[in-house]
């Protein structure tokens, strides 16, 4: 019997089922265990739901038959991992490759503390060594900024810290806290649905953490093409 948390890994897909693949792969060489990847597809035109569902006879696959965009898709899984007892729900974008320890790291320091509700990740750029987002800082004031956005030097990321948001390319997230605060507002089609929904949560008294052990690689904008 496996006494870890399940985690439902939740991968939106829109005709881009390269990096679909290459997500996958990563998150197949896994060192946590007590896990279930869910592909989204989010009405697609290509053949991505045939060669996913031709490499990987483990996944579970949900097609949309519209595009529901990013709140919208990824609430259909949202919704179906609840129904299966997902203790924690993990959002990703499908162009990022995850360090084999990221999603064990995430839970661990998770299931520390009651209060925290959402953990996100060292962002870095694909083929890069410059960070991509450390979290996001003074979005009450209309003076929000990427935490090191374009930096190199990784000394000063050691522990985790506070934040107001992170971004929605991967979150890590409880149970409880779409029990409190519910899903994703689908009137954010795509863009800042990420931002509305720490806010949320920070409202309910979720603390949102960076945790810069746990690595996750991006190729920004690739997922929107």
């Amino acid at each position: 019997m496996n006494n870890q948390p399940l985690v439902y890994v939740i991968i939106l897909n829109w005709n881009g089922y390269k990096d679909t693949i290459e997500c996958i792969k990563s998150l197949e060489r896994s060192s946590y265990s007590n896990y279930i990847i869910l592909v989204i597809d989010n009405a697609s035109t290509d053949d991505s739901v045939k060669t996913l569902k031709r490499e990987f006879s483990s996944i579970e696959i949900i097609v949309n038959d519209t595009n529901l965009g990013y709140a919208g898709g990824n609430n259909v899984g949202i919704k179906h991992a609840l129904l299966q007892n997902a203790d924690y729900i993990l959002i990703l974008n499908n162009d990022l490759v995850v360090h084999q320890d990221t999603i064990s790291n995430m839970v661990k320091f998770s299931e520390k503390k009651e209060n925290i509700g959402l953990v996100g990740p060292r962002v870095m750029n694909h083929n890069s060594d410059t960070i991509q987002s450390m979290g996001l800082r003074n979005i009450y004031n209309n003076t929000g900024s990427i935490i090191g956005k374009g930096e190199k030097d990784l000394r000063k990321y050691q522990e985790p810290y506070k934040v107001d948001a992170i971004v929605g390319c991967a979150m890590l997230i409880k149970r409880k806290v779409f029990e409190s605060i519910g899903l994703i507002d689908e009137r954010f089609f795509l863009y800042y649905e990420d931002i509305d929904f720490c806010m949320r949560s920070t409202k309910f008294g979720y603390s949102i953490i960076v945790l810069p052990s746990a690595v996750v690689w991006h190729k920004e904008m690739e997922s929107g093409k």
